[in-house]
C-alpha cells in the first residue's frame, strides 16, 4: 500500500513537472522576438489566400448548418472568404499605425502578433455578423444565429489554422537567420586585432556648440534615442559610455570616409572591426561584439553579401 502510494505521488510529481515545463516552453515561445510588416505585398497575399481557404472549406464541408442556404450556399462562402481577406488586411495595415508602440516591427514578439490575430478574428466575426443576417433574410430563412454564435463560428474556422501558421512561420525565419549567420560565422574571418594607433575625430552637437573628441579605433559602437547618442569606447578598464547631444544621421555624415564605421540600424552604428559573431531570430540578424555582450540589430535591408562585406573593411 505504501509503495502504491510513493508511485502514485511519484506519477504526480512528474505530470507536475511535464506541465511546468510546458508552460515554460508555451511562455518562452510566446515572448520570441517576430517579425511582420505593416505594408509588404506578402500580408495581401496571405490575406487573400486565408480567404479562399475560407470560402473552400465552407463550400465543401458546410458546417454551421449552412447547408440550409441551398442555391446561395456557394455565394454566401464567397462572401465570408471576402469578409476574411477584407478584415485580415484591415487590420494589419490600420491597427499598427494606430498602436504604433505595442505594434513596432522593431519590438514584435510572438505574443503581440497573436494579439493582433485574436482581433483579426474578432473582427471578422463582427463584419460577418450582419452579413449572415442580411444573406439569411434575404432568402426568408427564419434560423439566424446570434453575435457569439458567430463569433464562435470565426474562431473554428481562423483560429487554429492562424495559431498553426504563425508557429511555422516563426520556426522557419529563424531557422534561416540562423543558418545563414552560422554559414558566415565559419567561413569568413572577423577582425580582431584591433588598430592601436590613434584616428582621433572631434563631433559637434546638432543643437549647441559642443563637441567631443573620440578616437574612431577604439570606437565599438554607437546607440541613439531621440536626439541623443551614446558612444561606447573601448578603455583599458572596460567599456565607456559618453552621452552626447546629437543625431545619428549627423555622425553617419561625419564618419562617411571611414569604411569600417556603418549604419547598421536606424538607431545603431557599429565599428566593424569589433564584430565577433552573427546570430539571428525571426525579426532579424543580430551583431556582437568582441567588448560587449549586448546584441545589435541589423537593419533588414542589408543581404547575406552586406553581411559578409562588413568583415572586410
Amino acid at each position: 500500500m505504501v509503495e502504491c502510494l510513493w508511485l502514485l505521488h511519484l506519477a504526480q510529481l512528474l505530470s507536475f513537472n511535464t506541465l511546468y515545463n510546458v508552460i515554460d516552453n508555451i511562455i518562452k515561445w510566446l515572448n520570441k522576438p517576430y517579425y511582420s510588416p505593416i505594408y509588404s505585398t506578402y500580408n495581401i497575399i496571405i490575406s487573400v489566400v486565408f480567404g479562399l481557404i475560407v470560402s473552400l472549406f465552407l463550400i465543401v464541408f458546410q458546417p454551421f448548418r449552412i447547408h440550409l442556404l441551398g442555391e446561395n450556399l456557394v455565394l454566401f462562402c464567397f462572401g465570408f472568404g471576402a469578409i476574411s481577406t477584407f478584415s485580415i488586411i484591415l487590420i494589419l495595415y490600420f491597427l499598427p499605425k494606430l498602436c504604433k508602440n505595442f505594434f513596432n516591427p522593431e519590438t514584435r514578439t510572438v505574443l503581440k502578433q497573436l494579439i493582433l490575430l485574436n482581433i483579426t478574428v474578432i473582427t471578422i466575426g463582427s463584419i460577418s455578423y450582419p452579413y449572415n443576417i442580411y444573406i439569411r433574410k434575404s432568402i426568408q430563412q427564419e434560423y439566424i444565429a446570434g453575435y457569439f454564435k458567430i463569433l464562435s463560428y470565426s474562431y473554428a474556422i481562423g483560429f487554429f489554422p492562424i495559431l498553426f501558421w504563425l508557429y511555422f512561420d516563426e520556426l522557419e525565419l529563424r531557422r534561416k537567420r540562423r543558418k545563414t549567420s552560422a554559414y558566415i560565422n565559419q567561413h569568413n574571418h572577423f577582425n580582431t586585432n584591433i588598430i592601436q594607433e590613434e584616428a582621433l575625430f572631434s563631433f559637434t552637437s546638432s543643437q549647441s556648440n559642443n563637441d567631443i573628441t573620440i578616437d574612431i579605433n577604439k570606437l565599438i559602437y554607437i546607440s541613439s534615442e531621440g536626439n541623443y547618442a551614446s558612444y561606447f569606447i573601448d578603455e583599458p578598464n572596460g567599456v565607456k559610455e559618453i552621452l552626447f547631444r546629437t543625431t545619428l544621421s549627423k555622425i553617419e555624415q561625419d564618419l562617411k570616409d571611414y569604411k569600417n564605421i556603418v549604419r547598421c540600424h536606424k538607431s545603431f552604428i557599429i565599428n566593424t572591426r569589433y564584430i565577433s559573431e552573427y546570430s539571428g531570430n525571426a525579426r532579424g540578424y543580430l551583431i556582437k561584439t568582441t567588448k560587449t555582450d549586448f546584441n545589435i540589430p541589423i537593419s533588414r535591408r542589408f543581404s547575406k553579401n552586406d553581411l559578409k562585406d562588413f568583415l572586410t573593411y
